[in-house]
């Protein structure tokens, strides 16, 4: 394969998309040099180039402004090819021009479905068979399996490939692992972290239809 070929050929993962979280910080000396038509037009190309961005296949952008001091405006896009996220990347850093937006951090990570999701073999032995006493083969068994499937397999796709609502309230954190040096969420057992993420879906649960969470890995 030759470099051209490598270089642009599309990387699109077999499930997901890719993720990028951008914060910029405005450096408020360079963008006052600018005449009030410089900075119409440098505001028009963003307006542009984000709408572009917006239009490409299978990619979504949100942009906010950021209230605490540590970033001024930020950015989250979700596309399915890696060169297509480092190319809008790139073009939304310059898109004020080459001197105004500093990079204050970014992330860039996958959508995922996560390693804590009830299989069909749990649901079936621990809510049908032992909470509802459902016999297994049963006509109410096969239909109460099949809606968990049909729900399950809904989930998952939304997980993947979430439609990002333009909500007016867009909260982000990373998250750590690790707690000091003592404490590791990995150092638990798989079941114990798996118990812990249900009662945590729980309380998550009590605002559906208010509250969306994305959780990228």
């Amino acid at each position: 394969m030759s470099n051209s070929d490598t270089q642009t050929s599309p990387i699109v993962p077999t499930e997901g998309w890719h993720v990028i979280h951008l914060f910029y910080q405005i450096d408020h000396t360079q963008w006052s040099l600018l005449s009030e038509e410089e900075q119409l037009k440098a505001k028009t190309d963003l307006s542009i180039l984000i709408q572009e961005i917006r239009s490409a296949p299978k990619t979504q952008l949100l942009s906010f402004s950021i209230v605490t001091p540590k970033a001024d405006i930020g950015f989250m896009l979700l596309t399915d090819d890696l060169h297509l996220a480092n190319t809008f990347e790139k073009q939304l850093t310059l898109a004020l021009g080459p001197d105004i937006l500093t990079p204050s951090f970014s992330y860039l990570s996958m959508t995922e479905t996560g390693d804590y999701m009830t299989t069909e073999e749990e649901y079936s032995d621990n809510t049908l068979k032992s909470d509802r006493k459902l016999t297994e083969g049963s006509e109410e068994y096969e239909t109460a399996l099949n809606d968990f499937k049909s729900h399950m397999a809904k989930y998952s796709n939304d997980k993947l490939y979430p439609n990002m609502p333009d909500w007016p309230v867009f909260c982000f954190y990373s998250m750590a692992k690790r707690r000091g040096e003592s404490f590791n969420w990995y150092a638990l057992p798989f079941e114990e972290r798996k118990r812990l993420m249900a009662e945590h879906g729980k309380v998550g649960r009590q605002w559906a239809g208010k509250i969306r969470q994305r959780i990228t890995g």
